[in-house]
């Protein structure tokens, strides 16, 4: 009987000062190569720090006084507080 193929594992790390995210995997195409360790890679991510609420409070004034489509619709939002009351719950 076949094997499943098992999943990669990673290594995250994160630098909220620099605002970049990498983890390390085992290298089959795709990632940064790790000159000492030729079997592993790295992938990389950065982010753009911004204020949340002023962008969420900017897209409300955009929406009622410019009619421009909200970024998030309200069956979107309806289902995202669902499932973060239900985390809540979970967690306690």
């Amino acid at each position: 009987m076949a094997r499943a193929p098992r999943r990669q594992a990673t290594t995250p790390s994160a630098s909220f000062t620099s605002s970049a995210s990498g983890s390390a995997r085992k290298a089959n195409g795709g990632a940064e190569a790790l000159a000492a360790m030729p079997d592993f890679g790295v992938d990389r991510a950065s982010w753009t720090d911004h204020d949340s609420l002023e962008a969420e409070q900017a897209g409300f004034v955009a929406a009622c006084l410019d009619a421009v489509p909200p970024v998030v619709r309200a069956r979107e939002g309806i289902a995202a507080l669902k499932v973060a009351l239900a985390v809540e719950a979970a967690i306690g």
